[in-house]
Order: C-alpha cells, then sequence, then structure tokens
C-alpha cells in the first residue's frame, strides 16, 4: 500500500455516502413505483409498464449494490493494513490520510518534531509497501 492508495480513503469514503443516498432515492422510487396487487384480472397483451420500470429499477439497485460492496472492501483493505501497523505509524497514518490533518497539526497531535514525524511516516509507509508486497506474492 503506498500514499496513493492511502489518499484515497476519502474519495471512497465519500463514494460510498453517494451510493447510499443514491440506493435510498432509488427503494423510495420504486417503492412509489411498485405496482399493487388486486384480484382484478388484467389484459394479457398490454405491456405492464410500471412492472418492468420495477424490474429496472431493481437491475439498478442490484449494480449499485455491487459497486457499494467493492468500496466496503477497499476500505476494509486500507483498514486492514493500517491496523497491523504499530501503534506510533498507526496513528500517524490515520491522522495524515484518514483525518486529513495537515504536517503542522499531526506533529503538535503527536508531540514530535517535524523530522521525527516525517521519519516514523516514512518508516509507516515503508511497513505498508512490505505488507503489500507479501500480499501480493501469497495471490500470485
Amino acid at each position: 500500500m503506498d500514499k496513493a492508495e492511502l489518499r484515497e480513503y476519502w474519495w471512497k469514503r465519500k463514494n460510498i455516502d453517494r451510493l447510499v443516498d443514491t440506493l435510498e432515492e432509488l427503494r423510495a422510487l420504486r417503492d412509489c413505483q411498485s405496482p399493487r396487487l388486486s384480484d382484478e384480472p388484467r389484459s394479457g397483451g398490454v405491456k405492464d409498464k410500471v412492472g418492468d420500470l420495477v424490474v429496472k429499477l431493481n437491475e439498478v439497485e442490484c449494480q449499485l449494490m455491487q459497486k457499494l460492496t467493492e468500496s466496503y472492501e477497499a476500505l476494509s483493505a486500507i483498514e486492514e493494513a493500517i491496523e497491523a501497523l504499530p501503534e506510533r505509524e498507526k496513528l500517524l497514518i490515520r491522522l495524515r490520510y484518514i483525518q486529513f490533518k495537515d504536517w503542522p497539526e499531526v506533529c503538535v497531535l503527536m508531540n514530535y518534531g517535524w523530522s521525527q514525524t516525517h521519519t516514523i511516516h516514512r518508516k509507516a509507509l515503508r511497513l505498508l509497501n512490505g505488507k503489500k508486497s507479501v500480499h501480493n506474492r501469497t495471490n500470485l
């Protein structure tokens, strides 16, 4: 895992929020459009536009759920990699890439100077990169 992947965390989180909102809107629309079952006979030759719309909405919902699942899996992978770090490195990575603190604020919150904070950062990135390369080799 590298800095670019860590920086994607925020965007993945925003994407999840957007997908959840879209799913809620879609479900509300589908619920409004769902045909009400009745005992009335229907003509066999007339196309059921409302039923077709509900089917289409269900298909879109399935696609959104798949994207949502993929996004959650990506976030989970980032979280697992961060959790495997030593506490000091974990805190730094969370402050910088998950909470989007700037470097001076990270230094203050960790009670370290600029140089020491960046040394910890380099170590954390090396550890994350090492975990990624080990993970990739096991998947080959």
